[in-house]
């Protein structure tokens, strides 16, 4: 099993790399903020539009995707597969919220809120509780709230690999394999 896997690695070993992977990630929507290329990227192209709330909107729908996954009310080939592909669109649609409102990496750290999410324990009410707090907060207009609903929502993608069995590492990895395929990442 993935999970397994993962858990062989040593922790600071498997922080980091998911730390560089996240950071890697995050320069791509830095670049396609700052480079107008929305003639060749739907990414850049919400990116230039800057409308919060509309990305805000996208995330709230992506993460109650997630959650349905693992409830089993949302399925396209499979439990695993499907928290890697939904956990991916969820780090998507915050990734866009947080390139698009300046928000500094460091000032919501995805690598170190997807391994407490992984190691935290939460029942379905919390993480009801979870996924509208982040999307009111990330449709605030305070940076510092906004940070936090970011944290909170890849602290969502973390649980649900965690109640998936899936590598926390895995729904970063996709997202930056589409990069690749892109040519947006080397």
């Amino acid at each position: 099993m993935e999970k397994d896997k993962w858990l062989t690695r040593s922790s600071v070993e498997t922080e980091q790399k998911l730390q560089d992977t996240l950071r890697q990630l995050y320069g791509v929507y830095i670049y396609l903020r700052d480079h107008d290329l929305s003639e060749e990227s739907n990414t850049s192209r919400l990116l230039q539009e800057r409308s919060q709330s509309y990305l805000a909107s996208r995330l709230g729908d992506e993460l109650e995707e997630l959650a349905e996954v693992q409830s089993g009310e949302h399925v396209h080939s499979g439990r695993q597969s499907d928290t890697v592909l939904e956990g991916s669109q969820v780090g998507y649609w915050l990734f866009l919220l947080a390139a698009g409102c300046s928000i500094p990496y460091p000032d919501f750290e995805p690598h170190q809120a997807l391994l407490e999410g992984y190691h935290g324990r939460y029942n379905d009410s919390r993480v009801i509780e979870l996924r509208e707090e982040c999307t009111r907060m990330v449709a605030s207009d305070q940076p510092e709230t906004i940070s936090r609903g970011l944290t909170i929502g890849f602290m969502l993608i973390g649980w649900a690999c965690a109640a998936a069995g899936v590598d926390p590492l895995a729904p970063a990895e996709f997202d930056l394999g589409q990069m690749r395929r892109k040519g947006l990442v080397q």
